[in-house]
């Protein structure tokens, strides 16, 4: 179905995908085609806007590494991750991380890759998708307790744009299923 939850999912990953993101050089590399475009040459220590398919290719391949305050790290979800875990109320994720799970599934393939590859150990990569799925079970226990309830706009701002999506889908099945259920 177009409008499936996963369908919108995937909609904001080539969006995301499709951003220019900011990376620093790690080692030189000649110029290359892609699509019939000039990319390239990179110095080392230089900094480069990309296209962020273009550039994850290139940190996966040890020329670059980003250089993004709004680019999702390890760390970032275990700031988010303790922030949600100590806090009862849903809080908030800041706009500059406006995917954070599209960017967390991103570093979790990243990590995984990079650690098949022996440059990263396999140790990360699972306290990573450690990270990600409590930080996904946490969120998404509150964003139920929200839908449960009576439209709170004030609340549906601390949502990202991956949980708007589902908070969405999970408020109009909660309300038919009310409305069904508590007619006469």
């Amino acid at each position: 179905m177009v409008n499936s939850i996963k369908n919108k999912l995937l909609r904001e990953e080539n969006d995301y995908l499709h951003q220019k993101i900011d990376t620093i050089c790690l080692k030189e590399l000649k110029y290359f085609q892609h699509l019939g475009r000039k990319i390239g040459p990179f110095k080392v220590g230089h900094p480069y806007t990309l296209d962020n398919y273009i550039a994850r290719i290139l940190i996966e391949e040890g020329f670059l590494r980003y250089d993004d305050g709004n680019h999702i790290t390890p760390k970032t979800i275990q700031k988010i991750n303790f922030r949600e875990s100590t806090n009862r109320e849903l809080g908030n994720i800041p706009k500059s991380h406006k995917h954070v799970y599209i960017q967390a599934h991103q570093e979790l393939k990243l990590l995984n890759s990079l650690s098949e590859k022996g440059k990263k150990s396999q140790r990360d990569f699972k306290q990573l998708h450690s990270d990600v799925n409590d930080l996904i079970r946490v969120r998404l226990a509150k964003i139920i307790r929200l839908a449960i309830q009576t439209q709170n706009i004030q609340s549906k701002k601390t949502l990202t744009t991956e949980e708007l999506i589902l908070f969405e889908e999970l408020s109009r099945r909660i309300k038919d299923w009310r409305d069904y259920l508590g007619s006469v």
